[in-house]
């Protein structure tokens, strides 16, 4: 739709515009001199990255004399804690959507583009984390500036395809059973409820009752 504010038009991100006018040309300018962000080996990371850092530093310049403004308009997002498996291993999930306007000072004519991006850390820093790389994929992706390195086309592929999880093996009705008339000693019998735990549900409650009449003989035998 086309209106007094430009072009207006809607996506799964919510309202997305544009205005034209001198950024479209000065949008072709940008790209020629932004060219392509290199990914690069990053300490702790076990692939490679393109920093934001430097595509941001690249792009300063760039606009500061092209006359152009960058900046985000637009974020929405949504974070979690995150409970590991061991002691200390907590911390937090965020997601952010973000979209980016790219004006030019000359007339006020803008283009808005939109990223995505997901963080983790474990204290409080996912929520930035996340921003920062939705900030950046919305750049890198208007500018054509992440060459093909993170095609599917590239590189060579997985040997042995894609793997399924292995299956784990669950406890069947039997086994705990033998395992709860075993038990001589609280501990053995607490050891058989740790493993009825990882039965299905259906047969969680069907050793309810051996569970009870075990733990009753244990206690009784005090």
């Amino acid at each position: 739709m086309i209106n007094d504010r430009g072009i207006v038009y809607d996506d799964e991100y919510g309202p997305m515009t544009c205005r034209p006018g001198a950024i479209l040309a000065l949008m072709v300018e940008l790209r020629k001199r932004c060219g392509v962000l290199k990914a690069v080996e990053k300490d702790g990371v076990r692939f490679k990255v393109r920093s934001a850092d430097t595509l941001v530093d690249r792009l300063r310049g760039i606009c500061n004399d092209l006359g152009i403004l960058i900046y985000p308009v637009q974020s929405v997002g949504k974070g979690e804690v995150i409970e590991g498996n061991k002691p200390g291993s907590h911390g937090t999930m965020a997601e952010v959507q973000v979209r980016i306007r790219i004006q030019a000072v000359e007339d006020a004519s803008y283009i808005d583009v939109a990223g995505y991006g997901q963080g983790a850390d474990s204290q409080d820093k996912a929520g930035g984390k996340a921003g920062t790389y939705a900030f950046k994929q919305a750049l890198v992706q208007a500018l054509l500036a992440g060459g093909m390195e993170d095609t599917d086309d590239q590189g060579e592929p997985i040997k042995g395809g894609v793997r399924k999880a292995p299956k784990v093996r669950v406890p069947t009705l039997d086994e705990v059973t033998a395992h709860f008339k075993a038990s001589t000693t609280m501990a053995q019998w607490e050891m058989a409820l740790k493993l009825a735990k990882e039965m299905k549900p259906e047969d969680q409650l069907a050793i309810g009752d051996i569970a009870r009449t075990t733990k009753n003989a244990l206690g009784a035998g005090k």
